[in-house]
């Protein structure tokens, strides 16, 4: 992808499913424009030592309201309705598509490194997790109809990025 055509916009959300590339652009992207850019699930998410601790609604809109006050920025992540006020706020979405192959190979390398400690992570990487991050990769495809009726109204923003791996 042509980074340079992509960098006239002040505010993106590069969205996509559980490994598609989205850490991966936003951190390329935010040094590039030299803008911030957040994980999404660190806004949704209190991290603890003890166990991640669900923000209300009410917090996540807070945090969301200072990234908005900021002049650039770059969010990514996945599709929650707990987002969904950031469709009329971004200049642009790119929409990461990445083959489903490609994910599961992603998924299973980056549990191994994290799992062994090469790769740090927001979360415990457990059997369980890996199964999570299977279904999760399995469920996009599934829900990928009601996901593009939700984007309908934004398809003037959106920016299909092709990523084979």
């Amino acid at each position: 992808m042509d980074l340079s055509l992509v960098r006239e916009y002040k505010k993106i959300w590069i969205l996509g499913p559980v490994a598609s590339g989205k850490t991966t652009l936003a951190t390329e992207l935010s040094k590039s424009m030299n803008c911030y850019h957040y994980e999404l699930d660190n806004l949704v998410w209190i991290r603890r030592i003890t166990g991640d601790v669900r923000r209300t609604q009410t917090q996540i809109s807070r945090v969301l309201d200072r990234i908005y006050k900021t002049q650039s920025w770059i969010v990514e992540g996945v599709y929650r309705e707990d987002y969904s006020v950031l469709l009329e706020k971004v200049d642009i979405i790119l929409l990461l598509n990445t083959p489903a192959r490609v994910r599961e190979n992603r998924i299973l390398k980056r549990w191994v490194k994290q799992r062994y400690g090469f790769e740090c992570c927001n979360y415990k990487p457990t059997v369980k997790m890996l199964q999570s991050m299977y279904a999760w990769s399995r469920g996009y495809e599934d829900d990928y109809s009601a996901f593009q009726e939700i984007l309908e109204p934004y398809k003037n923003k959106i920016q299909i990025v092709n990523l084979d791996g």
